[in-house]
């Protein structure tokens, strides 16, 4: 079924758990609404974007369009555009030229049930985006450079962003509402980190330093389960990292209560200050050395045997659960890691032995909660009191 098909019967468009299109345009600059319109009502009717955010992905679609064709497949330098009547001319120009004209713009669509991410590939010659990208973070977008602007809009209304082959790919997702706004790819990763706050005197407090257990982790923030912490609290964070420990400065921007003992945290990266740490002294290379952890930590993931053998697709699913026993006991709080129609699994600060059937309650957000029952079939110590637990629901 495409998403023109859905548009006539609109009320099946929340039933969608998982659709995936591929679209090849030519480069002509009247194709590009031609897309932008075939591609952004399915959002709505996928529940992934109101009116508001449907007018952002519009400007985030035609940005990254007009990037492929006009930049990438016709070649035009952003440049040029500071020139209206140049550009016009010159774009005339070359989309007349049929070799030009032909390329095509490839645009590949996936929806997930919570996430739609929309990669869009053109046949050009690429830029450097490392360099590009790092003149934004640094300096801003340059105010006579249209394409910095484009690029800080795209960044600014999509929770995801990244860019591949050299520049020709650009790859960028919207979540559910309500879902954790993070521009870098995450990796769902548990990491055991030091935690210590700023003094009023503005130093770091390491005498009173707590122990924490990451969620996921990319190089612009992380999620974590901490004691209670409020938010706005700056935070300095000591990982394990690639060349040694890490010292991180964030500040905490979302909590959520797990119990009396435990809140999930999310946090985003500062940069270095000039009493840092370690050895960091930048943004870059502070993001760099993120970005060499996160790729070991994957490595590592990618070659392990996982316990877990659910085969059906599975959510990533962060809210707290209430586990009890089925004996009694009082209920137990625990959060999430991913949930699917075949089983659930989470972090709890309590230990249940393997093949012991519980009660699971769920609940997401204001929405009436489920109960329901399930096994153990995987108790992983984490660290310290942390266990990673897999269930398979009954």
């Amino acid at each position: 079924m495409t998403a023109m098909q859905m548009d006539n019967s609109p009320r099946i468009g929340k039933a969608v758990q998982y659709l995936r299109e591929s679209l090849s345009i030519p480069s002509k600059v009247e194709w590009i609404e031609k897309a932008v319109d075939h591609l952004v009502p399915p959002t709505q009717m996928w529940g992934i974007c109101d009116e508001d955010r449907a007018s952002r992905l519009t400007i985030v679609l035609t940005e990254a369009l007009t990037n492929a064709v006009v930049h990438g497949n016709l070649g035009i330098s952003s440049e040029l555009k500071e020139d209206g009547d140049a550009f016009a001319i010159e774009l005339s120009k070359r989309s007349s030229q049929p070799d030009l004209a032909a390329k095509p713009v490839l645009i590949d669509s996936e929806y997930d049930g919570n996430t739609v991410t929309w990669t869009i590939t053109d046949q050009g010659n690429g830029f450097d985006v490392e360099s590009f990208l790092a003149k934004l973070d640094d300096d801003g977008p340059d105010l006579d450079l249209l394409s910095g602007r484009g690029v800080m809009l795209i960044r600014a209304f999509v929770d995801e962003v990244s860019w591949d082959l050299e520049g020709r790919q650009i790859r960028f997702a919207m979540n559910r509402p309500g879902a954790e706004r993070r521009q870098q790819r995450r990796l769902q990763t548990h990491q055991p980190v030091r935690v210590a706050h700023y003094a009023d005197n503005g130093k770091v407090d390491w005498g009173k330093a707590l122990d924490a257990l990451t969620l996921d982790l990319s190089s612009g923030g992380a999620s974590m389960l901490h004691p209670p912490v409020e938010n706005a609290t700056r935070l300095m964070i000591e990982i394990n990292g690639p060349e040694g420990k890490m010292y991180i400065p964030a500040e905490v921007c979302r909590t959520q209560t797990v119990d009396e003992n435990m809140v999930q945290i999310g946090c985003r990266f500062l940069a270095p200050g000039p009493d840092q740490q370690g050895v960091y002294t930048t943004l870059a290379q502070q993001i760099k050395a993120l970005e060499k952890l996160i790729a070991q930590l994957e490595k590592v993931q990618d070659s392990e045997t996982f316990a877990s053998m659910r085969s059906h697709a599975r959510a990533v699913f962060t809210d707290p659960v209430m586990i009890d026993t089925l004996n009694g006991e009082k209920l137990r709080k625990a959060v999430g890691r991913d949930l699917s129609k075949g089983g659930v699994s989470f972090i709890g600060q309590f230990e249940l032995k393997r093949g012991t059937q519980i009660g699971i309650t769920l609940q997401h957000g204001d929405e009436q909660p489920i109960r329901v029952l399930g096994v153990i079939k995987r108790c992983n110590r984490l660290t310290g009191n942390h266990y990673d637990y897999g269930v398979k629901f009954i």
